[in-house]
This record gives structure tokens, sequence and C-alpha cells, in this order.
């Protein structure tokens, strides 16, 4: 077995049922979409957190085009 695997299988016994339940469906919707080849096409957590802090404080970016206040309005 992947030690990745080993590593997983190892927590999913240590966690509370309802994470172990949680992370069992990402990792199911992850091997979805390995599956179909379009894991490129999913939104990375870590950008999505960055472009939502640059948008909570543009007074320390001041290159960025947008204001906080133009959030509400975005439309993903």
């Amino acid at each position: 077995m992947d030690a990745l695997a080993e590593r997983l299988d190892a927590r999913l016994r240590e966690w509370a049922p309802e994470s172990a339940a949680q992370v069992r469906q990402r990792i199911a919707e992850l091997i979805d979409l390995a599956d179909q080849d379009v894991l490129d096409l999913m939104r990375s957590r870590a950008m999505e957190q960055e472009v939502l802090n640059l948008l909570d404080d543009p007074a320390s970016h001041p290159t960025l085009p947008c204001s906080a206040s133009s959030r509400a309005s975005f439309v993903p």
C-alpha cells in the first residue's frame, strides 16, 4: 500500500466519525475528478483564500484594481 494511503487509513480510524465521513466524501470527489481528467478545473482553496484576503485589505495592495466594496457585486 502507498505511504499516503496508509497514512489516510490510520487517520480515518483516529478521527471522529463525522470528520472521517467528510474526508471520505471529498476524496471520492477528487477521485471522480481525476477519473474525468478535470482536476485542473477545480478551484484551489488556497488561491481562493488569497484572493479573498486581497479583497478584504485593498490598502495593503494599492495595485489591486477593485475595492472590497466591489466584492458584493462579484458573481463567480
